[in-house]
């Protein structure tokens, strides 16, 4: 059932790896097998976050640390999660001390939670301990994909030469093993793109972020559209960055992918400053900047900062306040389910 669940997160169909997940965890417990249960935790956190329930993807790890800890294998207990602190991963470090095969397979899951609930000093620890035991293990592909989430986290606590200088040691390290047309190498390709987009290299971003979309296997990756969208707002290109960013917004809504869908929202929030509908950019940017990983990202703030300044000085602070109130207090799907007519009407498409 957990390969299952694997192959339709991969398929972007969520809901039925929920479903898939939570039917082996299940069957796990009322087996008292304790590998198939640790199995079922990782893989319901990972769709958790698909599906944009974040707290409940912080609870369902949370309850994994604390069944690590009944089991021996940590000794810190698991710290209380807030919404504004979120899942605290301090707890982790014995865990990756005690299981280093485990976690050698399943760090960069570790990570990838960690990072995409915003929580990026406690990812890039996870991550790089996993990257030590898999260069032990002489695993090159992963130790590729492990050096560029470390870039990538590094981009996102607005490190940008670290995170570029990692980005082009993990495709040199994948192009080196003849790892081509991999989701690896095509994840390094993303991740050293965005690195240049964060340090203004607008033509070189732009090439990277091309090779990642034809590298891979999917070539209507959302997330890369997206940040194609804002590298050619940068180039001045307005009609191509709506054209990606609406095509990235409606592929994130259909295959129900929150990741790619709150990236999507952030650019499109500065396209709209740009211009001139700033009532509506404050709305969206606020509802992007709701979620943690948009919203404690320092590299997300970064480039976004000019254009959401000049909205909020063009019209009376009155209004734009309103606006940033009605994204944060908006329900992300629900308001997102109505953004393509709106775009649409403004002449997007």
């Amino acid at each position: 059932m957990n390969l299952l669940a694997h192959i339709e997160i991969y398929a972007s169909h969520h809901e039925l790896a929920y479903q898939y997940a939570q039917e082996c965890l299940c069957c796990s417990r009322e087996n008292k097998n304790q590998f198939g249960t640790v199995a079922s935790m990782f893989q319901l956190s990972f769709t958790l976050i698909r599906l944009g329930d974040l707290l409940e993807a912080e609870n369902m790890f949370r309850e994994l640390l604390s069944l690590l800890n009944q089991f021996g294998t940590i000794s810190s207990k698991p710290q209380k999660v807030g919404k504004e602190s979120g899942l605290l991963f301090n707890s982790v470090g014995p865990l990756l001390r005690a299981r280093p095969l485990l976690v050698s397979m399943d760090g960069d899951g570790l990570g990838w939670v960690a990072n995409r609930t915003g929580h990026f000093a406690e990812a890039y620890q996870i991550i790089e301990k996993s990257l030590t035991l898999n260069k032990k293990m002489d695993n090159q592909q992963l130790t590729g994909s492990l050096t560029a989430d470390l870039g990538f986290i590094q981009l996102n606590l607005g490190r940008y030469k670290e995170g570029r200088d990692l980005a082009e040691l993990a495709l040199s390290m994948l192009q080196e093993r003849n790892l081509q047309d991999t989701f690896e190498i095509d994840w390094a390709s993303q991740v050293l793109g965005i690195a240049h987009l964060a340090l203004g290299n607008y033509a070189q971003a732009k090439r990277r972020l091309n090779a990642a979309i034809y590298l891979g296997s999917d070539e209507k990756d959302s997330g890369v559209l997206a940040y194609l969208g804002r590298v050619e707002l940068a180039l001045g290109d307005l009609p191509a960055a709506q054209r990606l960013l609406f095509h990235a917004l409606q592929i994130g809504l259909e295959k129900k992918e929150y990741v790619a869908l709150v990236e999507s929202l952030s650019f499109i929030a500065q396209v709209l400053a740009e211009t001139g509908n700033f009532e509506l950019a404050l709305e969206i940017y606020a509802l992007a900047f709701e979620q943690p990983m948009i919203g404690r990202s320092q590299l997300f703030a970064d480039i976004s900062n000019r254009q959401i300044d000049k909205a909020t000085q063009s019209i009376p602070a009155k209004t734009a306040e309103a606006a940033l109130e009605r994204g944060r207090s908006a329900n992300l799907w629900q308001r997102t389910a109505d953004l393509p007519a709106e775009l649409n009407g403004l002449g997007w498409i």
